[in-house]
């Protein structure tokens, strides 16, 4: 059969019979499989990934736990000046890079931040607040990210017209991912 979109062919195979579906082009498993993430995690590549990933996310989130730790601590000690009010922890979490942290940690913390984002309840309403914009103002990632996806996954020769078809900018991002108008 052919692409609808690119004219490419194809051929259609059964998922067993195609590895290529079961790991990323790096040897990460897209399926949950312990045994092959232990492996994978135990290949020098599998563990600079790990602690890359580690890294991010401490250095995301110390940023963050030293704005809401340095407020609660004034608070606590009675140090902040007398404009602070009881609402200067909310102001904290509230504030916008609550919400950044999230889109910079990637799709998995932005779907827990949208998540929060509908439930004032847990979160409070002007955290809840921020945390909705992570349901309908995402960034888009940059275009020449999406075009290795898309000649990694199908290969340069199918991925050729798609690529010159691309336009620059995305029409529309979202938490996982984003579209193009061709």
């Amino acid at each position: 059969c052919q692409s609808a979109l690119t004219g490419a062919p194809m051929r259609i195979e059964p998922l067993a019979a195609s590895s290529h579906l079961h790991t990323t082009s790096s040897g990460l498993p897209v399926v949950y499989d312990a045994e092959a993430l232990e492996t994978y995690f135990s290949t020098p590549d599998g563990a600079e990934a790990l602690t890359g990933r580690l890294g991010k996310l401490a250095r995301v989130t110390s940023g963050l736990g030293v704005r809401v730790g340095t407020t609660f601590l004034a608070l606590l000690a009675g140090l902040a000046p007398p404009s602070v009010g009881p609402t200067a922890l909310e102001d904290a979490l509230a504030a916008s890079p609550v919400r950044e942290a999230f889109e910079e940690l990637g799709p998995t913390f932005v779907k827990f931040g949208q998540a929060l984002g509908s439930r004032p309840d847990l979160a409070g309403e002007r955290l809840a607040l921020q945390l909705r914009a992570l349901q309908a103002e995402m960034a888009p990632f940059a275009t020449a990210d999406a075009r290795a996806v898309i000649q990694a996954e199908f290969g340069e020769v199918a991925a050729a017209p798609l690529l010159r078809a691309l336009p620059a900018t995305p029409a529309a991002a979202a938490s996982i991912g984003q579209v193009y108008k061709v």
